[in-house]
């Protein structure tokens, strides 16, 4: 399980889209500090993750993306990219 943090500012949408090898599957969501889940994508294996989540307060916050392994290759050649955008 991997925690990436970052600042979204206020009125903006964070995109994340997360790119798995073909033979892992992971899970990714969104999370406030305190662990609250903003969105979830729990797609199957091989298949590409995708959560928006929009900053609807005034002012800027911190979110986490986590990446949850769930099953299938391990190691070297279980390797995804994360993707974020603004």
């Amino acid at each position: 399980m991997d925690f990436y943090k970052f600042s979204v500012p206020a009125g903006t949408t964070l995109k994340a889209r997360l790119n798995s090898n073909i033979a892992s599957n992971y899970n990714l969501d969104l999370r406030e500090p305190n662990g609250v889940v903003l969105v979830f994508s729990a797609r199957s294996l091989g298949l590409t993750e995708t959560v928006n989540w929009k900053n609807a307060s005034a002012a800027a916050v911190f979110v986490y993306a986590r990446v949850n392994f769930v099953s299938g290759s391990v190691g070297t050649t279980s390797t995804y990219g994360l993707e974020l955008a603004r």
